[in-house]
């Protein structure tokens, strides 16, 4: 059987108009099951969150569904069951992520059920599964690990008693063990696409949102940038690990492991061709990814030439102290990596557990950008010709990462700098491509 996944985001469900374009793109597919994950309408999820300390926000949210109901001339006590029971359970003491996690789970539920019941009065027969009732995870409420084979055994199980082939998802959510609702983090209604994909053996995944797939560079900062046909997984992890938010890089875990095509699709402009993501890539492609906001620490200590165990020490006072690493330059008495700028509340508590491995500095107000392709190495005089491109133009690098195997150049300079290199480096990439 030819099986499909199609995942829609809060944008692409935000209203009437936009859910009955999904249904003109779902209408549209030939396969011979379709499964459907969709989110919360956009801007529901924040406004359940905001209900725990302010339960009026509730009204202001029953209102807005009332009339995405009446607007698609649905019953209008569709989900009446679904609103008595998150009244009921923004009552219930329980542990803060707890119940989080609970009450913002009805963001896709709500959806779930109104798109459901839409798509059938339109003639689409199709059922809804909840995955909080099939995925399983721990107990993580609101960044959940999820558990493959006992999702895949009780959503086989939900399946094979099943008379349906075409199926409404709730996307992101999912329970523990013990049938508490947990949440699978940011990108989580993309990881459950992937991971339905990877549990019901679908041919393709499609990631439905907004933009026309991958582009070669921020269409906020650079105007003239390239749609991309095709990039592989690792050219995408790397993108999403540098800012990019086309997908989050655990979201495409489940398809490496089954090597299950992505493909990114624009909900309003379908006739783009979009961007697949799969185990390879196109000769020439490449894109930027930019990140603002970094600091740079450097850690100076002449004791550390050829001494034994000094990196290891350093990493684990680093791992203590929770910071995530982006970019790491060591030479032979010095070491800098970046991380995400930094609040004055923390520079002390970091300067008191990295000053007795050497003399600390940071420097905020950085910008990191890295260009991303699987044939950077193919490309001659990559590195340098990148480098003298900003020395040319009075852009002083701080760090710069690159290796021949590798398919990231990663530079960092003064944030002020971002859209001055991000434009020279880009067109000096493009002009690869033609």
């Amino acid at each position: 059987m030819r099986t499909k996944v199609m995942k829609f985001g809060g944008s692409s469900v935000a209203n009437a108009e936009t859910i009955k374009a999904v249904f003109d793109i779902v209408s549209h597919e030939n396969s011979e099951s379709i499964f459907i994950v969709v989110s919360a309408q956009s801007g529901i999820t924040d406004n359940l969150t905001q209900t725990i300390s302010d339960p009026e926000m509730l009204n202001k949210i029953k209102g807005r569904l009332t009339n995405l109901i009446s607007d698609l001339k649905l019953d209008p006590n569709l989900i009446q069951d679904l609103l008595k029971s998150l009244s009921i359970d923004l009552n219930k003491n329980l542990p803060s992520q707890e119940k989080q996690a609970l009450v913002i789970s009805y963001g896709e539920r709500i959806s779930a059920t109104i798109i459901s019941a839409f798509f059938n009065s339109q003639g689409f027969s199709n059922e809804v599964i909840d995955t909080s009732n099939f995925f399983i995870t721990d107990s993580n409420f609101l960044n959940a690990q999820y558990d493959v084979s006992e999702s895949k055994k009780h959503i086989n199980n939900f399946l094979n008693a099943s008379s349906h082939k075409n199926f409404i998802v709730t996307g992101f959510i999912a329970s523990d063990s013990k049938g508490n609702v947990t949440t699978l983090g940011r990108g989580g209604s993309d990881l459950t696409a992937t991971l339905l994909g990877q549990i019901v053996n679908a041919e393709e995944v499609e990631i439905w949102s907004d933009t026309n797939g991958i582009a070669s560079a921020d269409p906020r900062i650079i105007s003239d940038t390239i749609s991309l046909k095709k990039v592989s997984y690792d050219e995408a992890i790397e993108l999403s690990s540098f800012g990019a938010k086309i997908i989050y890089a655990r979201s495409l875990i489940p398809s490496i492991e089954t090597d299950t095509p992505v493909l990114i699709k624009n909900t309003f402009n379908p006739k783009s061709p979009g961007t697949l993501i799969s185990s390879s890539t196109e000769e020439n492609t490449f894109s930027i990814a930019t990140k603002k906001e970094t600091s740079i620490i450097t850690i100076y200590n002449p004791k550390m030439i050829g001494a034994v165990g000094y990196l290891s020490a350093l990493f684990k006072r680093i791992e203590d102290l929770a910071l995530s690493v982006d970019v790491v330059s060591v030479s032979e008495a010095t070491v800098s990596f970046t991380i995400s700028k930094l609040s004055k509340e923390l520079i002390p508590n970091i300067l008191e557990n990295l000053s007795n491995l050497g003399r600390v500095t940071i420097e905020d107000d950085r910008a990191t950008l890295a260009v991303i392709s699987k044939h950077l190495n193919h490309k001659q005089n990559t590195l340098s010709h990148s480098i003298d491109i900003l020395s040319k133009n009075n852009i002083d690098i701080d760090m710069i990462s690159y290796g021949n195997s590798e398919i990231n150049l990663t530079i960092v300079f003064k944030e002020k700098e971002l859209e001055k290199a991000t434009t020279l480096i880009h067109k000096e990439f493009l002009s690869y491509t033609r």
